[in-house]
């Protein structure tokens, strides 16, 4: 199995407290492989969490006031959980149709991972993504500076600091230097 026979890349992005803090802002996009159109997506935050990071409270926050709301960070996190389930598919601990992604996957995303399995520990320990694929890994390998700017590379605008946005813009970062040339 190679990863040019994936069907759909699966990419999401947290915003958090910090970068060791919880996750309290969550965007997810499906991309059709063969078009690099994405085809579905997932967005919330938590309603009235309180952000202690400075950071976080300064460049983050204003970014997201339209986004859909939920009660707490564990209502985000089981909507986030059912919305992953839908593209997950099967027993098997590796699904052979979708390329997970995060960009840059630690410590924000893999935490908030463990902290969704880490909800119903017995039903989802064998659930999480796996492999979970870094973009900032694969630019890496690709020659190109982490840095690089993934809205321009993959020609998607988008709110800066959005994590709808930036699921998106790296997901098609991904598409367009693995998938682009085939396309």
């Amino acid at each position: 199995m190679s990863i040019e026979s994936k069907k759909l890349i699966f990419s999401f992005d947290i915003e958090s407290d910090g970068l060791y803090g919880e996750g309290f802002a969550v965007g997810a996009v499906i991309i059709d492989v063969e078009t690099g159109r994405i085809i579905n997506e997932f967005s919330g935050c938590v309603e009235s969490y309180k952000v202690t990071d400075k950071f976080t409270k300064e460049n983050i926050v204003k970014y997201l006031k339209e986004m859909p709301r939920y009660g707490s960070v564990q209502a985000l996190r089981e909507a986030f959980w059912q919305f992953y389930m839908k593209y997950r598919t099967g027993e098997e601990r590796q699904n052979r149709e979708i390329v997970f992604l995060a960009d840059n996957c630690a410590p924000v995303e893999a935490r908030f991972l463990r902290d969704c399995v880490l909800d119903d520990h017995r039903n989802r320990k064998f659930q999480a993504p796996f492999p979970l694929i870094d973009l900032a890994t694969v630019l890496f390998m690709k020659g190109y500076e982490n840095h690089l700017n993934r809205r321009a590379f993959s020609n998607c605008p988008g709110r800066k600091h959005h994590p709808l946005d930036d699921a998106a813009a790296s997901g098609l970062t991904f598409w367009k230097l693995v998938y682009a040339a085939n396309a």
